[in-house]
């Protein structure tokens, strides 16, 4: 079996996805494919005094589940929020350590099924305008403590649900992700049927774009849905 998840957020208050890592484990343990579709830590709002700990926090949380499954083949795709620089390089020193963990700056391909985060769908982006847009995350910013509060509340009051929905339909979405795809030689004359992705934090399955089907798991924060996907490698 192959899975995909994104959004995690670990490390921000607003994640709640350790209540998801039993399943997480249950899926690697029994999977050949694990792909961690990016935002899976947040350095923009980390709970953590500084960049350096939320770093070590996440290698940390990467070598415990990569090693408890050595069976699974588990995949990184970065994200906006996980794409800091001195985490990129501890992530390839982690996989270059480790037989079972790959990563990938912008996306996965695997026959036919295509993974991405999902950031290209904020606007019509082709591959040069994702590394500029990425380029602003070098350093993530040191947020006072009143903007955490802000968002605590907007997430009590589920406005990050309304907004989130409000600004991704899913035709916009969809045709924002396949130009980009497009523009990298990945477009629907590739032969592409299945996308899987994350970031806008809307559920998506099987939405039918131009003969593609989206595909996404929602985002582990309180209030909004979320699922491990299943990906179908076998078309």
């Amino acid at each position: 079996m192959h899975y995909f998840v994104s959004d995690l957020h670990l490390f921000s208050a607003r994640s709640n996805a350790a209540q998801y890592e039993d399943a997480f484990n249950e899926r690697a343990a029994t999977g050949s494919t694990f792909v961690l579709g990016g935002d899976i830590f947040d350095f923009d709002w980390s709970t953590f005094p500084s960049p350096e700990a939320t770093t070590n926090a996440a290698i940390d949380w990467l070598h415990r589940f990569v090693t408890a499954h050595p069976d699974c083949q588990f995949h990184y795709l970065l994200g906006n929020h996980d794409c800091l620089p001195a985490f990129v390089n501890r992530l390839d020193e982690l996989s270059a350590s480790l037989s079972n963990l790959a990563w990938e700056p912008f996306y996965l391909r695997i026959g036919d099924v295509l993974m991405l985060h999902g950031d290209v769908a904020n606007r019509h982006m082709d591959a040069a305008g994702l590394i500029a847009a990425r380029a602003t995350k070098n350093e993530p910013r040191c947020r006072p403590a009143y903007h955490h509060q802000l968002y605590s509340l907007a997430v009590k009051a589920r406005l990050h649900k309304a907004i989130s929905v409000a600004i991704n339909p899913k035709r916009l979405v969809a045709r924002r992700i396949l130009s980009y795809l497009e523009s990298v030689g990945h477009g629907v004359e590739s032969g592409i049927t299945d996308v899987y992705f994350g970031h806008t934090h809307v559920p998506m399955r099987q939405y039918c774009y131009q003969g593609v089907l989206f595909h996404n798991g929602g985002a582990a924060m309180p209030g909004l849905k979320f699922q491990i996907l299943e990906v179908n490698l076998s078309k």
